[in-house]
């Protein structure tokens, strides 16, 4: 079979030949793309007032929190049954630390700073098959918020922060694959670069 089909001779273009559509094949290795998706997580986290403060913190007192550089991690925790062939629950686990810090409306800090880590699980279904991998990273993330929530009945102050979060989701595997070849290129030698010198 032959096909009237562009290629690069000697710098130039030259679409008037009839070349072979496929002379030979070649096996190459590469990783398959099943499946893939964003999606986005709400990353919680909390810790009690009474193990990091050393009193009360008033009604009126102000949260600030930042993410921690660096700390933001996704990983795959597990897959779920086949729910039609090929499709499968992929789950998994983001984790952020963020550093929270309590003042007073004057700007004195009463509590801080603490780190908290919050975490998420994402789940969704797609397609893979058996021999396929599953691998998650945060692309993104918004900025984190924190508020302090006293129990009703006890009376227990909760530092409780969140932030959403971006994350990709990729399901592949290795696979063979045969592709037409036409042989290897090889690169001209550079023009002169003599007009470059002073």
């Amino acid at each position: 079979m032959f096909s009237n089909i562009s290629y690069v001779r000697n710098n130039h273009i030259d679409t008037g030949r009839l070349r072979p559509m496929f002379p030979s094949i070649d096996c190459i290795e590469v990783l398959k793309v099943y499946d893939q998706c964003m999606t986005g997580v709400t990353l919680q986290g909390f810790e009690l007032a009474a193990t990091e403060c050393t009193s009360t913190i008033p009604d009126d007192a102000v949260v600030t929190c930042s993410v921690a550089p660096n700390t933001a991690a996704c990983f795959i925790v597990s897959s779920g049954a086949y729910t039609t062939p090929f499709f499968r629950q992929v789950n998994s686990m983001s984790s952020v630390q963020v550093q929270v810090t309590i003042s007073s409306q004057q700007g004195f800090i009463s509590c801080g700073p603490l780190t908290i880590v919050l975490q998420g699980l994402a789940s969704p279904v797609l397609w893979m098959p058996e021999g396929a991998l599953a691998q998650c990273a945060i692309l993104n993330m918004d900025n984190c918020s924190c508020a302090v929530v006293t129990n009703p009945d006890s009376g227990t102050q909760i530092i409780a922060c969140s932030v959403q979060v971006c994350e990709e989701i990729l399901v592949t595997a290795p696979v063979k694959l045969l592709v037409p070849s036409y042989g290897f290129c090889k690169l001209p030698a550079c023009p002169s670069t003599s007009f470059m010198q002073p």
